[in-house]
């Protein structure tokens, strides 16, 4: 085992779960009964986003070793994520309820829909924004109600109808009532590379059920597709945070999973290292089940892990994970062409131009990439001066 992990991180580990196996109790019990350093436990279930799992399974186990204000603290987050979830859950069921009366076919993910029908309860888990799939002919479609329902969006709609789709499968609207900010991420692919994922979101498309979120009838990913996309997320988080790999466990642990058909997805999508890198991280951490045959493979090393605290990766460290993707020299060329130089709504954010002005965006992407890459050299300069 590549970890060294402080009786702290080992908790947290246990306690992040959905389900706590009588094994698991006894290992956990057994920590709680020595002197542990709370703040440690409370700073990594506050970075990995895990705090509403720890509070749920310690009132499990009794609080049993817990200091009142430990206790207490644990209980405002929960109560403050509670609350959060409850009225985005709202807001999610009111915008699922628009779009399907516009006949716009969608698709929730993770987030909200995942913590109920994962877990059962959407109070369990942490979400910043809601995730929304809908088919690419209906994107600028979507994008239009959800503005007309008062969100706004950092880029012109020409640039996304035009140019922002050829080198992105998401962006973001936003609105804020009262204290709180509502941020949807609207996407019409769930992976980088369009080229890619052509075939593969009309076989998403084509094995997606019906189901009902709060009354109201959505599509949803079937577990296949489910494993896939959670995988590539984590991926994509290079699986620093405990979240992502709590929802892998889970739905690893549910079954019903047609593990060829996952292989076969992945294999098509140039990402098979995604499948062993992600799962052999959550068995390591979190004892998750493996398919039959499975070798455990991690992911390179210089890619941190927990307990290692959560950091977004840098724009050079994702360029060069999925540099290593690619088979061939050709496909190394392309990629690196289409992400240093055609545009995104990232590059309109940074700079809003009218649209007889838009030919200037492929001037402005590779100045701006420019600029990112130089600063992740920068920063991975100065991390390894500190280090030892």
């Amino acid at each position: 085992m590549r970890f060294d992990l402080s009786p702290e991180d080992r908790l947290c580990l246990i306690l992040a779960r959905g389900q706590l196996p009588p094994p698991a109790c006894e290992e956990a019990r057994a920590l709680l009964a020595r002197p542990l350093q709370w703040d440690r436990v409370l700073e990594q279930a506050r970075a990995n986003e895990v705090y509403p799992m720890l509070y749920r399974n310690l009132r499990y186990l009794g609080f049993a070793g817990v200091p009142a204000s430990v206790r207490a603290k644990l209980e405002a987050l929960f109560r403050m994520n509670a609350l959060r979830n409850t009225l985005l859950a709202d807001e999610l069921t009111l915008l699922l309820g628009a779009l399907s009366e516009a006949g716009i076919p969608v698709i929730p993910l993770k987030g909200l829909f995942l913590a109920e029908s994962l877990y059962g309860d959407l109070t369990l888990r942490v979400c910043v924004d809601m995730d929304l799939l809908v088919p690419r002919r209906n994107m600028t479609q979507a994008l239009d109600l959800l503005v007309a329902r008062g969100y706004q969006a950092e880029f012109s709609r020409w640039f996304l109808t035009d140019r922002g789709m050829q080198n992105s499968f998401e962006c973001a609207v936003r609105k804020r009532e009262r204290t709180l900010d509502y941020r949807v991420e609207l996407h019409w692919g769930l992976f980088w590379e369009s080229s890619w994922e052509e075939g593969s979101i009309k076989d998403l498309w084509g094995a997606a059920h019906e189901t009902i979120f709060r009354g109201v009838p959505v599509s949803d990913l079937s577990p296949e597709w489910q494993v896939v996309f959670l995988l590539v997320h984590a991926a994509r988080h290079h699986w620093q945070s405990l979240k992502w790999l709590v929802d892998i466990h889970e739905l690893c642990l549910r079954g019903g999973i047609g593990w060829e058909t996952v292989e076969t997805q992945m294999r098509e999508l140039g990402w098979e290292p995604f499948l062993r890198w992600g799962l052999s991280v959550s068995h390591v951490l979190l004892e998750t089940p493996l398919p039959p045959g499975f070798v455990v493979e991690m992911p390179p090393s210089s890619i941190r892990l927990f307990p290692a605290p959560p950091r977004f990766p840098a724009p050079l460290q994702d360029l060069l994970l999925f540099l290593r993707l690619a088979k061939q020299p050709s496909e190394k060329v392309l990629f690196l062409l289409r992400r240093l130089l055609l545009p995104t709504p990232g590059d309109s954010q940074l700079c809003r131009l009218p649209t007889s002005l838009g030919f200037l965006y492929y001037l402005v992407r590779p100045l701006r990439m420019g600029y990112l890459l130089c600063s992740s050299l920068w920063g991975a300069g100065f991390r390894g001066k500190d280090s030892p």
